[in-house]
């Protein structure tokens, strides 16, 4: 592999070489070779960085809004369970706006229904269908 100077003078120096005809960007005179590609790389760590921190401050704003939406409907349960408990059989659906799946059953069996199947909608279980059917009045005793 041979080497030649494209240009005499030092400021303009470049090595080119002939063998693969490629060109080498490199000037030995330069005090700091790579310092472009340095200073994308700083560049992209600090955006990197950035958008994790941004990230967490979208997670712990909605955490914060489920939680108050959830204390909310937790307040205002009996309103709730008196609108959605009217029928023979109700669908209920639990998730971050409503209030908890044990708040919903208690308040279903004491206005006179029983869960007859639930679903989980999530992985985690954070969303579930509830079926809720009418317990028929007790007959009095024909004796």
């Amino acid at each position: 592999m041979s080497t030649r100077v494209a240009n005499s003078h030092p400021a303009l120096r470049r090595t080119v070489l002939t063998s693969e005809l490629a060109i080498w960007p490199y000037n030995p005179s330069d005090p700091v070779p790579y310092a472009s590609l340095m200073g994308f790389i700083i560049f992209a760590i600090v955006v990197v960085v950035l958008m994790f921190g941004v990230g967490g401050w979208i997670a712990i704003g909605l955490i914060i809004s489920e939680d108050r939406s959830k204390k909310k409907a937790e307040a205002n349960a009996p309103d709730i369970l008196d609108k959605s408990f009217i029928g023979d059989d109700v669908v209920f659906k639990i998730n971050a706006a409503s209030p908890k799946y044990e708040t919903v059953v208690l308040g279903a069996k004491a206005r006179g229904y029983r869960l007859t199947s639930q679903t989980d909608d999530t992985s985690t279980g954070s969303a579930k269908t509830l079926i809720f059917e009418k317990v028929p009045a007790a007959e009095p005793d024909a004796r």
